[in-house]
């Protein structure tokens, strides 16, 4: 029996966080010309789904752990995994670590660990810019040269409106700072700001800072601004920063749509009409693609 010093290294590294994505593609023809297509019945293709979802969503995305017990509950085959496990493992492989990788979920993950770097890069650049127009020279040049700077502006959207050099914000009620990222542009305890502006520069960037794209989280904030007014908006923002929810635009129409008065938008599907255009797999695009 191989050590594990024989196995190879993790497909997916330790560091890479896809929090927030709640989807991956999945490769049609890729999957037609597999072998598990190929041999396996489709209760053994179901089985197999299973895995791939719970492995998409574990840490390091694309492993499992290595026990039968919990493959057989994952799976959902039960009883029937010792008979299916053969076929249902094609293309997982066991790592060095101790974990099974699946490589062509472990080559999705990295592609999406990639791209949201690179998103996390552009937005603190844009970040960065900002702090240099407001006149604050010294931390661009530290922005551009820090790799720790830089983080404090990632995936706070791009605030075109901004009009007051970046603070540290504080949620009412808290009595102390909440996980809102550095870089946004409102103090949320000034009490000449507007809830209209508290929404859009506290509770929006906390949400892109969470996975949200910037488009999608204003088309939240925005939704629940006309149906709940802005102070009602506010506080449904402030307790999503609270609850800090692994899928904030998710949490956040499902609780803007317990909040709405009975019977409006009755009889459809999504109380608010215009949450159907909003995409609530937070970093993936409209079309499927990270």
């Amino acid at each position: 029996m191989a050590s594990m010093n024989d196995l190879p290294e993790p497909l997916v590294p330790s560091d890479v966080d896809l929090r927030g994505f709640t989807g991956f593609m999945l490769d049609v023809e890729r999957l037609l010309a597999s072998e598990l297509v190929a041999l396996g019945t489709p209760e053994e293709c179901w089985f197999a789904l299973m895995l791939w979802c719970r492995a998409w969503q574990q840490q390091p995305p694309a492993s499992l752990p290595n026990d039968e017990r919990v493959l057989a509950a994952f799976s959902r085959a039960g009883a029937k995994w010792k008979k299916v496990r053969d076929i249902v493992l094609r293309g997982f492989v066991l790592c060095s670590d101790g974990r099974l990788y699946h490589k062509v979920l472990a080559e999705e993950a990295l592609t999406a660990w990639e791209k949201r770097k690179k998103y996390q890069e552009r937005s603190a650049k844009a970040n960065a810019k900002r702090w240099a127009d407001h006149g604050d020279k010294e931390s661009y040049k530290d922005a551009k040269d820090s790799p720790t700077r830089m983080q404090e502006g990632v995936q706070q959207g791009d605030q075109k409106d901004s009009k007051t050099p970046p603070v540290e914000v504080e949620v009412e009620g808290t009595g102390k700072p909440n996980s809102v990222p550095n870089g946004t542009d409102a103090d949320a305890s000034n009490p000449g700001m507007s809830a209209k502006e508290r929404i859009f520069h506290v509770v929006v960037p906390w949400m892109v800072d969470h996975g949200v794209t910037d488009k999608n989280a204003r088309s939240l904030m925005a939704g629940a601004a006309k149906e709940l007014g802005d102070d009602g908006a506010w506080q449904l923002g402030q307790e999503l920063i609270r609850e800090a929810p692994l899928q904030p635009a998710s949490w956040l129409a499902a609780a803007l749509n317990a909040r709405m008065p009975a019977g409006k938008g009755k009889g459809k599907q999504s109380r608010h009409s215009g949450f159907d255009k909003i995409d609530y797999r937070e970093g993936v695009n409209s079309d499927g693609s990270f």
